[in-house]
C-alpha cells in the first residue's frame, strides 16, 4: 500500500492490529497481531505476545502471510511455556 493512501510522515510505520488472548494457568497472555500497511515490511503479518504491557522477546514473535498463520507461528513458539516462564524470559 502506498503512503499516498494514508497521510503519514516519511519514516512512519502504520499497522492494523488485532488482539487475541489465551488463558493459561489461570492467567492470560495477550497476543497482538499486526498487519504492516506502511513501514519496513508492508503487507506482512507479525504476532507479538505482550508481557506486562511490553513486547515479549523476539524469539517468541510469529510471522506469516496471513493473520492466522502469524498467530499459529507465535502460539507454536510459546506452546511449551507457562505464563510464569514467559514472564521470567522477558527482558
Amino acid at each position: 500500500m502506498s503512503s499516498d493512501m494514508y497521510p503519514t510522515r516519511s519514516g512512519d510505520t502504520l499497522n492494523k492490529m488485532a488482539l487475541y488472548e489465551i488463558c493459561r494457568d489461570s492467567r492470560s497472555i495477550t497476543i497482538q497481531v499486526r498487519f504492516c500497511l506502511i513501514g519496513e515490511k508492508p503487507g506482512t503479518y507479525s504476532a507479538i505476545p505482550l508481557i506486562k504491557d511490553d513486547y515479549a522477546n523476539s524469539e517468541f514473535w510469529g510471522a506469516g502471510d496471513t493473520e492466522q498463520a502469524a498467530l499459529r507461528d507465535c502460539l507454536a513458539k510459546i506452546q511449551h511455556l507457562s505464563v510464569q516462564q514467559l514472564n521470567a524470559l522477558h527482558s
